[in-house]
């Protein structure tokens, strides 16, 4: 069935109720293509975060994807980390990081009320500087990348592709 005849039988069956006989003009093709254009959306969603809870670490480690864990604040009024959501809204760098990553955010903010929640963040993550984002490979529990600080698409492009081998392997597992 032609898009033009299935418009004009959804146009009559929404503009008819019981019996009808409204006549319904359809619309010409070049309207139907430029209204079908206009419908795809131009920039891709953004990027899906995983909280840093038990579930999304048992999915990491069911799976053996690869994680890019991700450290801001906005309480300890972290300029770059605000910055640093522009990099995340960047359309090249969505589709980079969601083809080989599973993103995570840890909370940050929450944390720091919790004395043992510091510690765990300062001592066992060496997470000391906001913004920063450490890449985790496939079945390597260790860091395997690290940036602290801001870096605009460009940068931030350069460390995802920093270890090529590695970023196709987590592309390929995902």
């Amino acid at each position: 069935m032609s898009l033009n005849k299935l418009i004009s039988i959804l146009l009559l069956l929404t503009s008819c109720s019981g019996s009808c006989t409204k006549t319904v003009n359809v619309p010409v093709e070049s309207n139907i293509s430029a209204a079908v254009e206009a419908s795809i959306p131009t920039t891709p969603p953004p990027l899906l975060w995983f909280p840093f809870d038990n579930e999304t670490k048992d999915l990491l480690k069911n799976t053996g994807y690869c994680a890019l864990l991700y450290f801001n604040s906005y309480v300890l009024k972290c300029d770059d980390c605000i910055k640093m959501d522009s990099t995340f809204d960047d359309k090249e760098i969505i589709k980079l990081v969601g083809d080989a990553f599973i993103p995570v955010k840890f909370p940050v903010d929450s944390c720091l009320a919790d004395p043992e929640c510091v510690k765990y963040l300062r001592k066992d993550l060496e997470v000391t500087t906001m913004p920063t984002t450490i890449i985790f490979y496939i079945g390597d529990d260790s860091v395997a990348l690290v940036a602290e600080g801001y870096l605009n698409p460009s940068q931030f492009k350069e460390f995802l592709l920093k270890k090529q081998e590695q970023y196709s392997a987590c592309v390929l597992l995902k």
